[in-house]
């Protein structure tokens, strides 16, 4: 366009050389960023509906919403992807750094970084430094000030930019850790959920930041899928960290991890001495003979999986996780001892002690099953327990139907976080509930396992101090009976000798008679 004269040119792209061997990486980059912004939109509008209630959930929601609405420039050039670029674009970057900072200050509700008022000064500042950005952009887009753009002004801008994000990031991952520090139970876990993931999507930024810095030693389109990637996880661990009440203890994610980490690294060192071996001491001639001693690796794989597995998670537990390992050990060595206690009452009091030191909870209470049906307490230092548990109640309905361990984390029916069934012959014959832990963390997925089986052995040493009970009662009673059939025997006896006596008597009081009737009838002749 020139004035009023607009003239046409055919312009024929010729991609670099360099480019066209990236194309394909390039495309899969678009389309995994397109895949972020979705994934980001999904989890922003399910923490909007279903955390809607606060106001920190909103501003946290609201912050994604921005995050997925960077991805917008992977569009096609067009009019509507220009106008944003250059009139929405900026703002809603902006605003996304800093709505999750004030997201950051305002949570936990409990006890916000917000309240101190040196907080709020800085987050002022922190806002006008940020609000520069989105103004100056718009100035550029508006032709305000064209002359001032030097590349040594947009040389400064760029520094402006990346420094005030590495503030930022500081800022609100700063005010998470003081929180996190602060904090206790699920809050606590939720906030550590928080740092990792929203500090493993900074840290991608800032590598991909210096990979740009140092002319691009990996790919540009290479490192923006890598980055993709790794935010995706990093969402899906925030997302689950805001949408879940019940969260992973995350130095349980440590131990999986580490174990899992472990395992492959160790089949992958097999694999690779086995094809080393294979290629420099045999060789095998036609396809079938090769494949034949692949199956045959791979079988040896397999069979010797569950004892590398047993052995990695043993170590782990030991070296890294030393107190899980120690407090499951002495729970295990007191299922062991057990068998040998002697009393009912002993054993309640012994199993509860040991639970409790296991997982420090805040109590335990022992229910067994009455003739009348229900589940009354026979043991329990749980505070509020209830003294019976009616044989209808949903938590007895549900153990009885699945025979496995209930969580009532969110269903607050009884004052407890979990419930066991103490199984005996399929009936559940017994109940055991669990209080929260007194660290207000939730119970790893391994001590539940531990606990179930630890209630089950509970149980069924409870029913062998029952039946031996019995026995002994019915051998008493055995005893009690044969007494007393001796006893009504020799009564038997007794009566007999009696009636013999009886009628011995009879006779001589007969005989007696006759002599006195005989004497009466001389003396009257």
């Amino acid at each position: 366009y020139s004035g009023r004269q607009v003239r046409h040119f055919t312009v024929q792209p010729i991609p670099e050389k360099g480019i066209l061997a990236h194309a394909a990486i390039a495309e899969v980059s678009i389309f995994s960023s397109i895949a972020v912004a979705l994934f980001t939109l999904v989890i922003a509008v399910s923490i909007g509906l279903r955390r809607g209630e606060s106001f920190a959930m909103r501003m946290l929601a609201l912050a994604l919403l921005c995050s997925s609405g960077t991805y917008i420039g992977t569009l096609p050039v067009d009019e509507i992807a220009d106008f944003y670029s250059q009139f929405v674009d900026p703002i809603i970057d902006a605003g996304a750094y800093a709505v999750f900072t004030f997201f950051a200050l305002i949570y936990p509700d409990e006890q916000p970084v917000w309240r101190h008022k040196l907080v709020q000064y800085a987050f002022g500042i922190y806002v006008a430094c940020f609000a520069i950005i989105p103004v100056g952009d718009y100035l550029y887009a508006l032709n305000i000030l064209p002359d001032l753009l030097t590349p040594t002004v947009w040389k400064f801008w760029s520094l402006y930019y990346v420094a005030l994000v590495c503030v930022s990031v500081v800022f609100a991952l700063g005010a998470l850790v003081f929180s996190w520090w602060h904090s206790r139970g699920v809050v606590r876990q939720r906030l550590a959920w928080i740092i990792v993931c929203m500090g493993s999507m900074y840290a991608i930024y800032f590598l991909f930041e210096l990979d740009k810095k140092l002319g691009w030693p990996l790919p540009l389109f290479s490192a923006v899928f890598f980055a993709d990637v790794v935010q995706v996880l990093a969402l899906a661990g925030f997302g689950y960290a805001m949408l879940r009440y019940r969260l992973f203890d995350f130095g349980f994610a440590v131990n999986r991890a580490l174990a899992v980490t472990i395992i492959s690294t160790l089949l992958l060192v097999l694999f690779s001495i086995t094809e080393w071996g294979v290629d420099k001491l045999l060789d095998f001639e036609g396809r079938e003979k090769n494949a034949v001693f692949d199956a045959l690796v791979a079988l040896g794989v397999i069979l010797s999986f569950h004892r590398i597995q047993h052995w990695v998670s043993h170590r782990v537990d030991h070296t890294f996780f030393h107190h899980w390992y120690k407090a499951a050990g002495k729970l295990r060595h007191f299922l062991d001892m057990a068998a040998h206690i002697s009393e009912t009452e002993a054993l309640r009091v012994k199993f509860v002690h040991a639970v409790t030191e296991f997982c420090d909870t805040t109590g335990v209470a022992i229910y067994a099953l009455d003739s009348s049906g229900s589940y009354q307490q026979t043991y329990s230092t749980l505070a509020d327990a209830p003294a019976s548990i009616d044989v209808n109640h949903d938590v007895a309905i549900e153990l009885r139907h699945s025979h496995k361990v209930v969580d009532l984390f969110e269903r607050p029916i009884l004052p407890c976080e979990l419930a066991f069934p103490m199984t005996v012959r399929g009936r559940v014959e017994g109940i055991a509930l669990l209080g929260h832990s007194n660290s207000g963390k939730n119970y790893r997925p391994d001590q539940i396992a531990l606990l179930s089986t630890a209630v089950h052995q509970f149980g069924m040493d409870l029913e062998s101090l029952r039946v031996e009970a019995l026995e002994l009662f019915a051998s008493e009673n055995r005893q009690i009976t044969e007494s007393l059939k001796q006893e009504v025997e020799a009564l038997r006896n007794n009566n007999r000798d009696l009636r013999d006596s009886n009628q011995s008597l009879r006779d001589n009081n007969q005989d007696l008679r006759a002599i006195v009737d005989g004497s009466k009838l001389i003396r009257v002749g």
